[in-house]
């Protein structure tokens, strides 16, 4: 019964360690910058998968939502989650700003229990600001236990 409510662990975490991440970077430049607004959020979530009785495979939203169930699809696993992750651009208040924003996000990742410190890993290219004032960049993170699809 408990893997029934690990999903929604697993993202109540991914929010909190966001929220956590917002919090460490507001304290890092609220000296420069007295009512700096960071804001981070998911902007995709992917995960990628292994089927218990049929080996390795990618499972993405789109093409596993409208599946049949089958006995092999039963046994699917999530075992990475990749977020595409957005942020508003800090780069004024301080050029090492987004990208310490990144590294907010991975440490906070790391030093959740629901989370293998050791899978986390961020992109090594954040994108380019855009005209809204903010970026992307991506962090992938395997949860503790495999999260059934």
């Amino acid at each position: 019964m408990e893997e029934r409510y690990y999903w929604g662990d697993v993202l109540a975490e991914l929010r909190r360690a966001l929220i956590r991440a917002e919090d460490d970077v507001k304290k890092k430049y609220v000296v420069q910058k007295p009512r700096v607004a960071a804001g981070i959020w998911i902007e995709q979530l992917m995960t990628t998968a292994t089927q218990d009785n049929l080996g390795a495979g990618s499972v993405s939203p789109s093409s596993h939502a409208g599946s049949r169930a089958t006995p092999e699809a039963s046994g699917t696993q999530a075992r990475t989650i990749t977020l595409i992750c957005r942020a508003v651009d800090l780069s004024g208040v301080d050029s090492a700003a987004n990208n310490e924003i990144v590294y907010a996000v991975e440490r906070e990742l790391k030093s959740s229990p629901m989370f293998d410190p050791k899978t986390v890993q961020s992109s090594a290219q954040i994108s380019a600001v855009d005209a809204n004032s903010t970026f992307t960049f991506s962090i992938t993170v395997a949860p503790q236990n495999p999260l059934k699809l």
